[in-house]
């Protein structure tokens, strides 16, 4: 008999984190090991229970989604990590790509694509859904943003603006980071530098 494949769920909202669960647990052999509501207690479930593949949202509560999946990449790097998330904004998708994830699917997608993702990932390839592909691609059609601009934000400063976007001060920053204050500071510094200058390109 095939050893049952073990999931970790990581979701700030429960009904989210239930529905995974009954959608999942016992189908094709899932086996629901464990959950998590906020980044940290996401890390030290993965660290603990040695799941074969994570689903965690993006925005994850108390660290953010990045800080997380670099966290688990870091501790526990034979676990492979699908990302189930409302973003589909490109540099979101890049971020998590550049971050260490294998898969990336949107929440407004049906349970089977959620299915091909796991699969994929399973066989060792790298997935991201039709649907979220489509949107990026079709969004370089119309010109609305490019693939190569010296206003891209590295993975560390999207780990920091997702931070300050969840209102965290740069002390707490810092903490989670294992970084220092001034460190917070110039990367803060050169996120707003980098967003007036692609502002300024759009006008």
């Amino acid at each position: 008999m095939e050893k049952p494949v073990q999931i970790f769920i990581a979701d700030s909202q429960r009904i989210m984190r239930d529905g995974l669960r009954k959608l999942l647990h016992g189908a094709n052999g899932y086996r629901i090991i464990g959950e998590a509501a906020d980044g940290i207690e996401l890390v030290r479930g993965v660290v603990s229970s040695r799941p074969d593949i994570l689903l965690t949202e993006l925005d994850i509560r108390k660290t953010g989604g990045l800080h997380a999946i670099r966290e688990v990449r870091r501790q526990r790097p034979e676990t492979m990590i699908i990302v189930l998330t409302d973003s589909i904004e490109e540099r979101d998708v890049l971020a998590a790509y550049q971050a260490g994830v294998k898969g990336y699917v949107s929440k407004r997608e049906g349970s089977d694509a959620l299915a091909r993702a796991i699969e994929c990932v399973l066989q060792g390839q790298v997935y991201v859904s039709p649907w979220v592909s489509g949107v990026i691609l079709q969004s370089y059609l119309n010109g609305e943003t490019s693939p190569k601009t010296g206003s891209q934000l590295t993975l560390r400063e999207r780990e920091i603006l997702d931070l300050i976007e969840k209102d965290c001060p740069a002390e707490t920053i810092a903490d989670l980071l294992c970084i220092s204050k001034k460190t917070v500071l110039k990367h803060r510094s050169n996120i707003l530098k980098k967003n007036k200058a692609r502002g300024s390109k759009r006008r």
